[in-house]
C-alpha cells in the first residue's frame, strides 16, 4: 500500500494510528515537516532520501542498533519510502551501524 503526502505537517505517530502494525511501508512524502517525538527505524528495503533535514544535532538523531539486533519496541519501522525535502523535528532514526555514516550524509542539520 502506498501512502503519498505533499506539503504539510505531520505528526508520525498519526500515520500508524489505526494500522494493524506500526510499520509503514511505500511512503512517499514531498516537502512535509515531520513531528515527533518519535523514532523511525529503517527496515530492510528500498530507501530514498533527497533535501532532508533535522532540526536537532546529528549525535542526537541517529541511533546505530547493536550488530544482530532484529527487534526495536516502540519504534515506528520504515520500508519502501521516499523523502524529498522534507524536515524532521523531534524525530531519531534507528540505523545499522554500517549504515549510520552513509545515512547521516544525506541530511542537512537547520534548527529552527
Amino acid at each position: 500500500m502506498t501512502i503519498e503526502i505533499s506539503d504539510q505537517t505531520v505528526r508520525l505517530s498519526d500515520l500508524v494510528a489505526g494500522l494493524s502494525s506500526s510499520v509503514l511501508e511505500g511512503l512517499v512524502a514531498r516537502n512535509v515537516h515531520f513531528v515527533g517525538p518519535a523514532v523511525l527505524a529503517l527496515l530492510p528495503g528500498s530507501g530514498h532520501f533527497l533535501r532532508v533535514k533535522v532540526a536537532e544535532p546529528f549525535e542526537g538523531v541517529f541511533w546505530e542498533l547493536e550488530k544482530g539486533r532484529r527487534m526495536v519496541t516502540g519504534a515506528i519501522g520504515i520500508r519502501d519510502f521516499s523523502f524529498e525535502d522534507c524536515s524532521f523535528e523531534s524525530v531519531g532514526f534507528a540505523v545499522h551501524p554500517d549504515d549510520a555514516h552513509s545515512i547521516a550524509q544525506l541530511f542537512t542539520y537547520s534548527p529552527r
